[in-house]
């Protein structure tokens, strides 16, 4: 299903549509909704899915969806777990006693923990670790594409 038909309002003929990749920003709802006709079939990588079943995401986008009222974004989605790092390292070394040294070291020696954007690591060198997960618009809406994401 990666490749879509229609009839070309031109030629009258079916033709066979390329797919379009995009970036993570078309996981907005509204994004696809702005242009469902050029977007369908549209596939985007992403590493928040604010459908997943997991119970920690369901309360992290209930909570959000009480305060702001509406779904929260894939950088929103970074942003909370991102804090919840720097606060689980800030306490592990000892409330900020152990310096910029001690919450460095906490952060990198932390082991992997699921987030709500799914399992999170640091590497020795200090990038995070996020598995992407792939999305695709379907008419107005946004479906995760398991098929890709075991890959």
């Amino acid at each position: 299903d990666q490749a879509a038909e229609r009839k070309s309002a031109q030629t009258g003929r079916q033709e066979t549509l390329v797919q379009v990749l995009g970036a993570a920003s078309w996981s907005d709802p509204a994004a696809a909704g702005g242009k469902p006709k050029e977007l369908h079939n549209a596939a985007f990588a992403d590493v928040f899915d604010r459908g997943d079943p997991r119970p920690e995401v369901e309360r992290f986008v209930r909570a959000f969806r009480r305060r702001a009222g509406r779904a929260p974004s894939s950088l929103e989605a970074q942003a909370f777990d991102a804090m919840g790092w720097m606060l689980s390292a800030w306490s592990a070394a000892d409330r900020g006693r152990g310096g910029r040294e001690g919450v460095r070291k906490a952060l990198l020696t932390r082991p992997p923990a699921d987030a709500v954007t799914g399992p999170l690591s640091v590497d020795p060198d200090g990038n995070a670790r996020m598995p992407a997960r792939f999305f695709t618009v379907v008419g107005d809406r946004i479906r995760r594409r398991e098929a890709l994401d075991a890959r």
